[in-house]
């Protein structure tokens, strides 16, 4: 719509019907005056003030960023020395090898066969008190 024109605040009155339509009186259009204040140029102030907050807060995190990627690079360029320990290879003590007995002998000897009176054989050929004393044995070093 056109802003020169003014608009009319009564609603339009409901014409009986019984009358012509040529006898129906229209109100004459009035003219007046329309006053377009003048745009001004400039922005309110909060605008101003969100502007900065928002331009601070941006700049603020941007530099902790800058910051912690320069951080990441000097860790990676000088890692922090990691201490060597030092390791004496003189030997403490000489390991013999433990002598083989005769009840050592008897249990790596089984048959070479794999059916089952064989199996059986060996099975009940090997005895396992000795086995059974030097655990006992053990157990009294370990648990005086």
């Amino acid at each position: 719509m056109d802003n020169n024109l003014t608009e009319n605040k009564n609603p339009p009155t409901p014409v009986p019907l019984s009358q012509p339509v040529a006898q129906q009186s229209v109100p004459p259009l009035q003219h007046s005056t329309v006053v377009i204040p003048e745009k001004k140029e400039n922005l309110p102030f909060w605008f101003y003030i969100l502007f900065t907050v928002v331009a601070i807060v941006f700049f603020f995190i941007s530099f902790l960023l800058a910051k912690t990627l320069i951080d990441r690079q000097n860790q990676i360029v000088s890692p922090t020395p990691i201490p060597q320990q030092t390791i004496d290879l003189t030997p403490t003590s000489i390991i013999t090898p433990a002598q083989e007995d005769q009840y050592t002998e008897s249990l790596n000897s089984l048959s070479d066969s794999d059916e089952l009176t064989s199996i059986e054989t060996d099975v009940n050929s090997t005895e396992l008190n000795q086995l059974e004393e030097d655990l006992q044995q053990l157990d009294g070093f370990v648990n005086p």
